[in-house]
């Protein structure tokens, strides 16, 4: 008899657990349907109760759903934004700033990651109020550096503001102009604290349609075992969507088919805020 296989779990991490006869159909409940199973053994996972088949049978379970109470959940369990950040926020309104910014669970999911990591250079692209980069910021050690990114004077100079008001402006340096220039010149070592091969991360949250120009410019930038993190991979509530008049989305929509499939990438696209792509370069 072959080893039971769970659903994305390696067959080394099933533990054996006690068995039950299958008749030629059983009630799976996890699937809520009948499944036909032959004369084989059934698995049942002792915690959970769901069943899955031993052999070359796999059922495909059925995941929960993913609700707005599930993010509610998450958010009312997550460190929250500080008094810098939500005045960051607050300023950004009143100067008529687009208000866009990562969710502050996604924020502190983002801070995990990197401290994990140990993070010491980072490069964002699309730097817009600020928000993110202090977030960032608070995860890297003493000499650590965010290098962000932004095309707009303006921007750089309310987010250099706000920075400092959150006290991290020797953690954050901000380089305006278009970031496929300062990309290239980072590539050829012409940006100081920036080596090219040893980079620990990189968020995109800027222009969508040069995600796929970012990510490609990144490969050359991030050490093996390096983040590629990219936001917005819901494409704003539009992922589903055919056709979408929004050149964003689109652009969103086909950027996440080429990441999916770059084998010099292996992540995980998240479900926490409009949707987080969470990468390494291999």
């Amino acid at each position: 008899m072959g080893q039971g296989v769970r659903v994305g779990v390696p067959p080394s991490s099933v533990k054996r657990q006690p068995m039950e006869r299958a008749s030629d159909k059983f009630q799976c409940s996890i699937l809520g349907k009948m499944a036909t199973a032959g004369d084989r053994e059934v698995r049942i996972d002792p915690h959970t109760g769901q069943r899955f088949v031993t052999g070359d049978d796999i059922i495909e379970e059925k995941r929960p759903v993913v609700s707005e109470k599930h993010f509610e959940y998450i958010r009312d369990r997550t460190v929250q934004e500080d008094e810098a950040l939500a005045n960051l926020k607050k300023k950004a309104i009143e100067k008529g700033m687009p208000p866009i910014w990562i969710s502050p669970e996604q924020g502190a999911f983002m801070k995990t990651l990197l401290g994990l990591a140990g993070a010491k250079t980072v490069i964002e692209v699309g730097t817009l109020a600020g928000y993110s980069a202090i977030w960032m910021a608070r995860a890297l050690p003493e000499g650590g550096k965010v290098h962000s990114l932004e095309i707009d004077a303006d921007f750089a100079a309310f987010a250099a503001e706000r920075i400092d008001e959150a006290g991290e402006s020797s953690k954050v340096q901000i380089h305006v102009g278009d970031a496929k220039d300062t990309l290239r010149k980072m590539k050829e070592g012409g940006i100081e604290g920036v080596v090219p091969g040893e980079v620990d991360a990189c968020f995109l949250d800027g222009d969508k349609v040069s995600y796929q120009h970012y990510a490609n410019e990144a490969k050359a930038l991030l050490r093996p075992g390096g983040m590629l993190l990219v936001d917005n991979a819901f494409a704003f509530g539009h992922l589903f969507s055919k056709d979408h008049k929004d050149e964003d989305v689109r652009a969103i929509q086909a950027f996440n088919d080429y990441l999916h499939g770059d084998s010099d990438y292996e992540g995980v696209l998240m479900p926490i805020g409009d949707g987080l792509w969470v990468t390494r370069k291999l």
